[in-house]
């Protein structure tokens, strides 16, 4: 079963409520499967296939796009969550440090979240888990030049693309089912040495390779983060999430 983030944006305004406490407002965005940017990412895939787009982007939702889609790295750094292991447990990794670190790595919604964001929580109620919130400039401070070691399941052509250059374009975390077999590397070699013949049967190993924070979560950190920064003091703007699976 997939794992999916609900992250909403507040901003701290210059009020206080009756107990004293800062007042926080929701900053409208969209959803990413909502947005113009993956919508017009779609359409060029079929575009480039000579097929029709399936969206009209005159009707996409023009809101700033602050939800990073399902990228399940991302979630290990920011809670901890799916971290070096994906559907059922296997095994995608090492894993990330998380921003909290791995001890208490969520800290909850806070008591002064937003109207709007209490609402989504109550919506979900115990369907959403490992809910919490970070600042900008939490997030800003976070060491992506870090590294840490991948591991996927690949079948030969993709194991090739990882003896040539180091990494896989393309992998899974586990694999199953008639006429698979699983290899060990040194199998592998032997296999692709062969020239992979064709005997009715799929062939896969498991490689490992390393990889930076910051590659594995880049579109969130090189592209949602500046224009979460562009929102106020980096104290006052932060994100609220929990997921869901």
């Amino acid at each position: 079963m997939g794992c999916d983030i609900h992250l909403y944006v507040e901003r701290k305004t210059e009020k206080q409520n009756e107990d004293g406490e800062d007042i926080w407002e929701h900053i409208p965005s969209a959803r990413y499967y909502e947005s113009r940017e993956h919508q017009a990412e779609v359409n060029a895939g079929y575009e480039k296939r000579g097929e029709k787009p399936p969206y009209d982007l005159s009707k996409a939702n023009d809101l700033p796009c602050f939800d990073p889609g399902r990228n399940y790295d991302l979630f290990g750094m920011l809670a901890n969550v799916r971290n070096g292991r994906g559907f059922a447990g296997c095994d995608t990794g090492d894993g990330f440090e998380p921003v909290l670190g791995r001890k208490e790595p969520t800290r909850g919604i806070p008591r002064n979240a937003s109207d709007f964001v209490k609402a989504r929580v109550y919506d979900w109620d115990s369907d959403g888990h490992s809910h919490s919130h970070l600042t900008v400039a939490e997030l800003l401070a976070y060491d992506l030049d870090r590294t840490t070691k991948s591991r996927g399941v690949v079948d030969a052509r993709e194991y090739i693309q990882f003896k040539e250059h180091g990494h896989p374009d393309s992998w899974a975390g586990g694999i199953g089912g008639s006429g698979v077999l699983i290899l060990s590397n040194e199998e592998m070699d032997k296999y692709v040495a062969a020239g992979c013949p064709k005997d009715g049967s799929q062939r896969f190993t498991q490689v490992e390779w390393s990889t930076s924070y910051r590659d594995e979560a880049r579109r969130f950190f090189n592209k949602i983060l500046p224009a979460l920064a562009q929102l106020g003091p980096h104290e006052n703007v932060r994100i609220v999430f929990f997921f869901d699976n």
